[in-house]
C-alpha cells in the first residue's frame, strides 16, 4: 500500500491498541520460541513422563507471561513510545515523509451553560510537562504501510519494532 498525502486532527491512541499491534507484530516473528519448548516438553509428557506435563503447564502459565511482561517494558520505555502515547497529529507530505507534531493531552473539565445545566468537555491541559519538538520521518524510514479495521498501521524500519497507528476516522486525504 502507498501512502497518500494526507493530515489528521490530533488525536491518541489507547496503550491498549497499541501494545496488540506490537504483540501480533512480535508473535509473527518469534512464535517459534515460546511455541517449541512448550510443546517439546507436552510431547516428552506424553511419551516418557507424566511430569513434563505439569512442567509445560508451568513455563505457559508462568514462565512466559514473565517474559512477555519484561518484553512490554523493553518496548514500552523506549523515546519512540512518545509517537505512541503522546497525542499528536501528522501530516503525510507528496514524497511519503512523515511530520509528527505533539499536543498537549485533553482531560475532561466540567461546565455549568447559561442555563444551570453541567456538561463535560474535553480540554487541553494546561500543565508544564515538556512536549517533544516536532519531528519529520522521512519516507525511506517507512518499511510497510497497512490499513488495519481502525487504523493505518505504519512500521518503521530500525533494531525495535517501531509502530505508528493512525486512526482512520482522523484522516483527511489531500
Amino acid at each position: 500500500m502507498e501512502l497518500r498525502p494526507f493530515t489528521t486532527s490530533p488525536f491518541s491512541v489507547p496503550s491498549g491498541d497499541y501494545l496488540s499491534a506490537l504483540g501480533s507484530r512480535w508473535f509473527g516473528r518469534y512464535w517459534l520460541v515460546i511455541a517449541v519448548p512448550v510443546l517439546i516438553m507436552l510431547t516428552v509428557g506424553a511419551v516418557w513422563d507424566s511430569r513434563w506435563l505439569f512442567v509445560a503447564l508451568i513455563v505457559g502459565f508462568i514462565i512466559v507471561p514473565m517474559i512477555l511482561s519484561g518484553l512490554y517494558y523493553h518496548y514500552m520505555l523506549t523515546p519512540e513510545m512518545g509517537r505512541a502515547v503522546l497525542r499528536r497529529s501528522v501530516i503525510c507530505h507528496p514524497d511519503g515523509s512523515l511530520t509528527v507534531s505533539y499536543h498537549p493531552a485533553l482531560h475532561k473539565v466540567k461546565v455549568t451553560l447559561p442555563d444551570g445545566t453541567v456538561e463535560d468537555r474535553m480540554e487541553e491541559k494546561d500543565d508544564s510537562v515538556p512536549l517533544p519538538p516536532s519531528e519529520t520521518i522521512p519516507a525511506s524510514a517507512i518499511r510497510t504501510v497497512s490499513a488495519k479495521d481502525r487504523y493505518l498501521e505504519l512500521m518503521l524500519h530500525g533494531d525495535r519494532l517501531q509502530i505508528i497507528l493512525i486512526p482512520h476516522s482522523n484522516i483527511t486525504y489531500q
